[in-house]
């Protein structure tokens, strides 16, 4: 039995008949295998093995198809393309409805605080400082909320992997693992939507003038 270590999933290999055996002692079995995997000694060698497991099989009751690792994982995905592009269009939709939720937010931040920016500009502060406060203070606020869902995110990862063998319901789930560039992704999305979703508000603050912005307070 051999094991080749893998975060959150190892690949464990070990002797068919063996375990065949170890389960009809048990009242089981494992019956007919549907998918074998062959290693060859090199790229160029792999049609020739192929050919050599087609000859074995042709004659037989259970003729076998071959085909490469690539070509049998690019199938695999081909069937689940429609999935993940509708994955993806949702994760685009969502993404949108969270922009345009948080520079609705910003906007009526900015605007309660309309007396303090026209204060700020009777004491001088330029247009660009205005602007680059209130957009890094967005920016600031769309950070740590993305800091938290990543931690909320590590938590819940942790969480699955120290339940899975206690719960065996849980399933793929219990091999649900959060990578770096996943962490990395999270972060720059949020760091993202801060800024879409400030500039637009920040800028309007920044160029209003003075008494404008005193008649909309008083």
């Amino acid at each position: 039995m051999g094991e080749i270590p893998r975060d959150g999933s190892p690949v464990v290999w070990i002797q068919r008949e063996y375990l065949d055996q170890a389960l009809q002692v048990a009242g089981g079995g494992l019956g007919i295998a549907g998918l074998v995997w062959v290693r060859a000694d090199s790229g160029e060698s792999t049609q020739a093995v192929m050919d050599a497991i087609d000859d074995l099989t042709r004659r037989t009751d259970s003729a076998t198809t071959q085909q490469t690792e690539k070509s049998f994982f690019a199938s695999f995905m081909g069937s689940l393309q429609g999935l993940m592009s509708v994955i993806l269009a949702v994760t685009a939709l969502v993404a949108l409805c969270i922009v345009f939720i948080a520079a609705n937010t910003a906007s009526l931040s900015i605007r309660e605080r309309a007396g303090e920016i026209a204060l700020m500009k009777a004491l001088g502060f330029g247009r660009r400082r205005i602007f680059t406060l209130l957009l890094a203070e967005t920016m600031l606020l769309a950070t740590g909320a993305g800091l938290l869902g990543v931690g909320l995110a590590l938590a819940l990862s942790w969480l699955l992997g120290a339940t899975a063998g206690r719960v065996p319901s849980l399933g793929p789930l219990g091999g649900f693992v959060v990578t770096d560039r996943v962490l990395v992704q999270g972060l720059l999305l949020a760091l993202g939507v801060g800024l879409l979703a400030g500039v637009i508000p920040a800028w309007g603050a920044a160029r209003r003038s003075v008494a404008a912005t005193l008649r909309e307070t008083f």
